[in-house]
């Protein structure tokens, strides 16, 4: 399940949203509703939300800034600004700040469980890949001794370009620091 934070200036807003969107069945828990971007960051830098849904235009802090400051902190949460503004400016910025998605103001509780549904399938899907890569960082890993045997086996029996044996060597993170070398068997 993945974590969101609501952040907006307006309490009936945020009321609004927390208590009328089906969160669980999304696949989201809230994991906080914040009144301005000032307390949001801080709260993010704690809970590590997967998630931010951000008004744009709010006092201490707007939620442009929230989301500058966020990506420069803390830079994996996807940010989505919802807002009353239909105003261009707002939509380059939010596009310049990587944000995940601009919604506008007023939108239904069925709109928003569509939008997070949409948006966990997404998540589910890079999750998906990060962990593909990291198992196959394992396994790679756990290959890399019997890949520098072989690949010294081949340096020894074979006669391969220099350019060729360097960057296998460094495929394999076998570092020969010095000007000459000489393989014995």
């Amino acid at each position: 399940m993945y974590s969101v934070m609501i952040v907006d200036d307006e309490p009936e807003v945020r009321e609004a949203i927390r208590d009328r969107t089906a969160w669980e069945a999304c696949g989201f828990r809230l994991a906080g509703d914040y009144g301005n971007g000032l307390d949001a960051l801080e709260a993010a830098a704690a809970i590590r939300p997967d998630v931010i849904i951000t008004d744009i235009s709010m006092p201490y802090m707007d939620g442009l800034e929230l989301a500058r400051r966020l990506a420069d902190q803390y830079c994996d949460a996807k940010i989505v600004f919802l807002t009353g503004y239909d105003q261009f400016e707002y939509a380059q910025e939010a596009v310049r700040l990587k944000a995940k998605d601009f919604l506008l103001k007023p939108i239904n509780a069925e709109e928003l469980e569509q939008f997070l549904r949409g948006l966990k399938r997404e998540l589910d899907e890079e999750m998906s890949r990060r962990q593909d890569l990291e198992r196959l960082r394992w396994q790679l890993h756990e290959s890399l001794p019997v890949l520098r045997e072989r690949l010294l086996q081949r340096l020894v029996s074979t006669g391969k370009g220099c350019a060729e044996v360097l960057a296998r060597l460094e495929s394999c993170h076998i570092r020969l620091p010095g000007p000459a070398y000489v393989v014995m068997a």
